[in-house]
């Protein structure tokens, strides 16, 4: 396996680029494609409820493509509108598969990526456009991996840090775009990463396709590190019964005894399912068998699921202590010495933030129940509350903090 980067295209469009809005996109199609997007936000639109699991999504069996539509971005376009009244009448699936010739991909990639909130892939063995929609546990991983973002601050030169980032990878002799959830990368002396750390994250997907997944990034040549998180919750029932006119809060759910990971009960229905196991696999090649012909990588698995009983976690605090310990390690091969001191100081050492990452969870399934309620009783649909962290102020509040601590070192 061997990673290539690049791969640009002829089919991108020469509309300006917006922050993603359903209706904004929507404007930006072809006139064809336009009456396709109108039944994302029409009443009762029409929308095909029989799937075919594969390993990695759930891939709806009658969207073809109209043969009438000649156009590459044509088709891009109409492909695009059928993402939207999928996840507009079945917002709790969270993946979706088609099946797109790779110069449509191309256009998709190029027309779309910097505008659409959740991530897109393509897989070229199979000839598969991969749609996931992030959960809250994807939205907080800047928080839990915030060292690495600290490192790409101090030397952003030499150092990476990017979030959804597509990369081409190459899978059974074909060119596959994968877009892991984090990578934090080295970069040679062409901005093109040398050694990389990647992060991927499964609460849909099953874990099978996450371990699969890990195993095609691990064997990249650049990978040094893979860090999988299988997330597994239980499914809350699908709603039925008597609609009630009750329009809930999330500081409705915050008052009231709630178990903090689930389920998530409210008036005598469960709405949201209860975590079941956080599990994380590190995955890598030992440096000695990197390249050799049929390398086997090496796994270690750690049980992070949070404890019911607050006086009982020194399993839990033990496995958030090793996974930081492991990560610190390599991280340390990865950087200088100089920089590591730098970023992590003895005051404040290379620390996962796993407390704000369970904060974050327990009030993701909370808000995740919260829709779920809310939808079915037609009552309005409270945006996400979480604490909105100001990234360019973190940023700037980052660089003079490391700015002085270059300065002390060279006096």
């Amino acid at each position: 396996m061997m990673l290539v980067h690049g791969g640009g295209s002829s089919y991108r469009s020469t509309s300006p680029r917006t922050s993603f809005q359903p209706s904004a996109l929507a404007a930006n199609l072809s006139p064809k494609a336009k009456d396709h997007a109108a039944a994302a936000s029409a009443p009762e639109p029409q929308i095909s409820t029989t799937v075919q699991t594969t390993a990695d999504a759930t891939v709806a069996d009658d969207h073809s493509i109209p043969e009438d539509i000649q156009s590459v971005v044509a088709k891009a376009d109409k492909i695009m509108a059928t993402v939207l009244e999928f996840h507009g009448t079945k917002p709790y699936e969270l993946t979706l598969a088609l099946k797109v010739q790779p110069d449509v991909w191309d256009a998709l990639k190029n027309n779309y990526e910097d505008q659409v909130g959740f991530k897109m892939e393509y897989s070229a063995a199979s000839g598969t456009f991969i749609v996931t929609w992030p959960t809250w546990v994807h939205e907080n991983l800047d928080v839990l991996f915030s060292p690495f973002t600290k490192i790409s601050i101090a030397d952003p030169l030499r150092f990476r840090c990017l979030y959804n980032k597509n990369m081409r990878i190459m899978t059974e002799k074909k060119a596959s775009d994968l877009t892991p959830d984090l990578q934090f990368a080295r970069l040679d002396s062409n901005g093109e990463p040398e050694d990389s750390i990647i992060v991927e994250c499964a609460v849909a997907q099953t874990a099978d396709a996450l371990w699969k997944k890990a195993e095609d990034w691990v064997r990249a040549p650049h990978v040094q590190l893979v860090i999988a998180i299988n997330v597994s919750i239980e499914d809350a029932p699908t709603p039925s019964g008597p609609k009630v006119k009750t329009e809930l809060t999330m500081k409705d759910l915050d008052e009231s005894q709630l178990p903090t990971y689930g389920p998530i009960t409210i008036n005598d229905r469960i709405w949201g399912g209860k975590l079941r196991q956080i599990l994380v696999r590190l995955y890598f090649l030992p440096d000695e068998i990197r390249h050799a012909l049929g390398a086997k990588f090496e796994t270690v698995d750690f049980d992070i699921t949070p404890c019911d009983d607050a006086e009982n976690t020194y399993a839990l605090d033990k496995a958030l202590d090793d996974i930081s310990d492991y990560l610190s390690s390599v991280t340390l091969d990865l950087i200088t010495q100089t920089v590591f001191e730098i970023c992590f100081p003895t005051d404040a050492p290379f620390d996962l933030k796993w407390d704000d990452f369970y904060k974050s969870f327990a009030r993701g399934l909370r808000l995740d129940a919260l829709h779920r309620h809310n939808r079915y009783n037609n009552a309005p649909v409270p945006e996400p509350q979480f604490p909105k962290v100001d990234v360019s102020k973190r940023r700037q509040t980052n660089q003079a903090y490391l700015q002085n601590r270059v300065k002390k070192r060279r006096t």
